[in-house]
């Protein structure tokens, strides 16, 4: 990859369309100026696609390396964890509130009703 102005460029498109530009330049020079432009638009996508398909083996190999079950048996772990972590918030929400959770929750009192008490 060529970073050229701080962007990532794969050299094979911008080799490829260094060519064609060569190509245009040598059996059609007036079409040139037409073509230039759109050459420079090409370079961003068609980078992307090449990229995308230079990386599309290496998404597919992390999970199939892995067999069903051992796959099952982290996916069945993974909700036992879940579980037990809905279980013990449901029991935080449902327990009655400590005195000393209480007295945070209260409204303070009022400067008259503390000179009274």
């Amino acid at each position: 990859m060529s970073k050229l102005l701080g962007m990532c460029f794969d050299w094979r498109v911008l080799g490829g369309l260094a060519l064609l530009g060569i190509g245009i330049w040598v059996y059609a020079p007036q079409l040139l100026g037409a073509a230039l432009p759109l050459l420079f638009v090409l370079i961003c996508p068609l980078s992307i696609v090449v990229m995308a398909w230079m990386m599309r083996g290496s998404m597919g190999t992390q999970g199939s390396q892995r067999s069903a079950t051992d796959r099952l048996a982290a996916l069945e772990q993974e909700q036992a964890r879940l579980n037990a972590e809905i279980a013990r918030a449901r029991a935080e929400l449902a327990a009655p509130a400590q005195p000393a959770e209480r007295a945070e929750l209260a409204p303070p009192a009022r400067p008259a009703e503390r000179a009274r008490s």
